[in-house]
Formats: structure tokens, sequence, C-alpha cells
């Protein structure tokens, strides 16, 4: 920042805005750690079509057309997550009431769920998109997940997610679950993308088992768990901004996309 300021050319400098604005994003990102994943939901088509295009002869030989991968991981982010939330849940530390080594081991928790979990749903599930509930039904149904669970909407509007009024219908219940819960989970869902957001030991983080650039502090391959390191209103807001961030880089959304704040909590009845 300071040598691009001090630039000798004049047209070489950045306007007073751009300072402002890249230092706000300074700041947002000395708030957390960002622990890029090995995989990510798409490792294994992505292996499968770097293999497959090394085994292409020349001539043209025929391929086998239409094969199914165990491990497709294709649109299984609400099953993924769902799953990471609920082993959170039944976590001995959990359990224990020492939820602070699950932080340090909650990399390779959800790398092992990403390459163990879609061999079991997928002799269930179609690779279509799938709903949280219809998900979770099939996690019960497999027997993955132990327990019932309860889903709570907290985001009860149909504007459009990056309207301003749908941006602080967001900011409102990730503030409310970081000043009422030591330990929690939620699911953020806006078509296509489904991320687990919850607070653990006094911190937020949010996981997102698709590829992401290194831009967005991922390494371009693997998924990416965040970690904050508190839950201050800063940390909540600048968790916010990079979900707005990521969605507006990933794509894909319809011109009407909604967006869904679940609280997922092992039922108490």
């Amino acid at each position: 920042m300071y040598h691009s300021c001090t630039a000798w050319e004049q047209q070489r400098r950045p306007t007073a805005s751009e300072v402002v604005s890249k230092l706000e994003e300074y700041d947002k990102e000395s708030l957390c750690d960002n622990v890029p994943l090995g995989v990510s939901q798409a490792s294994s088509v992505e292996a499968f079509d770097h293999d497959l295009a090394q085994i292409i002869t020349v001539d043209g030989s025929k391929i086998q057309q239409h094969m199914a991968l165990a491990n497709d991981g294709t649109n299984a982010c609400a099953f993924l997550c769902a799953q990471i939330a609920h082993d959170l849940h039944m976590s001995e530390e959990r359990k224990s009431g020492c939820i602070q080594p699950l932080l340090a081991k909650l990399p390779s928790l959800v790398e092992k769920i990403i390459n163990e979990l879609p061999v079991k749903i997928n002799q269930v599930r179609t690779r279509d998109l799938c709903h949280v509930d219809e998900a979770y039904g099939i996690l019960r149904q497999i027997g993955s997940v132990s327990c019932d669970y309860d889903f709570i909407e907290k985001v009860l509007h149909g504007d459009h997610i990056f309207s301003p009024q749908s941006r602080e219908f967001l900011r409102k219940p990730v503030i409310d679950m970081t000043t009422k819960e030591q330990f929690c989970t939620a699911l953020f869902c806006c078509e296509p993308y489904v991320f687990l957001v919850g607070v653990m030991s006094g911190k937020l983080f949010l996981i997102d088992t698709h590829p992401v650039n290194q831009d967005l502090g991922g390494n371009g391959r693997g998924g990416l768990v965040k970690v904050y390191h508190n839950c201050s209103p800063k940390a909540c807001e600048a968790l916010c901004g990079w979900i707005w961030k990521r969605l507006r880089a990933g794509g894909g959304l319809t011109e009407k996309a909604w967006h869904s704040f679940l609280l997922m909590s092992p039922e108490t009845r």
C-alpha cells in the first residue's frame, strides 16, 4: 500500500476511495484465519477428468460414456454441511464441554467427511441439487446422522440476496447466534450453495466445501475453513461480507436468488 501511494507518477497512485477500500479489506482479513483444504466436493470429478485425459489416445479410442463415480461430490454441499454439523454436535469435545480442541481438528474433520460421505449418499441420492431437509432425510435414512435435529429458519423474507434488506436480514441472525450461544451451528443456503456457519468457543467459523479461489482465501482447488478470532460485530460483518463476495464470485445464482439461514440443533423433545 505504501509503495503504491508514493509512486512518482500520479496516474499510478490509487484514489482516496481505493485506499479506503483496500484498508477495509486488510482490516477484515486480520479478523480471521483462512485454512484452505486439500480437497473439495469437486475433487473426485476433477481427478477423474484428469485421468481420463491421460488415457485418451490420439486415434480417438472409444471411452466408456456416462461413467458414475462412486465418490462424486457434485451438488453434495447440503449433505456435507449437515454431516459436519452433526459430527461437531456429537463429538467427545462437545459432550465434555472442552470445545477449544475442536477448532484445531476442524480442517481434518471436514476433509475426512468430503472424502468419505459421497460414497454413502450416492447409493441413494441423485446428483441434482438437494434442499437441506431432503439431504437431512437421506442422512438419517442411511444412518450417517444418528439423532433428530430441529431446523429453525431465521430469515423470513423473499428479497434478493444482494438487496439492502436481505443483507440486514443476514446480519441479524449471525449477530444473534454469537451473543446467545458458545456453541451452535447454522446452514446458510443460497442455491446452488450451502455453507456451514457456527460459533465455537467464542469464535465464529464458516466452512465452504466447494473449491475456493485464492482471492477469497482458498487455494483454487480445495474447500475452505474460516475461523474468526472472536464473535465481535466486526467479525460478524466480515463473515457476512465474505459470503456476499463469495456468491458474486461463484456465479450460478438466479435473478431472484433468495437465501435461508437455518439454525441446526439436536431436538430437545
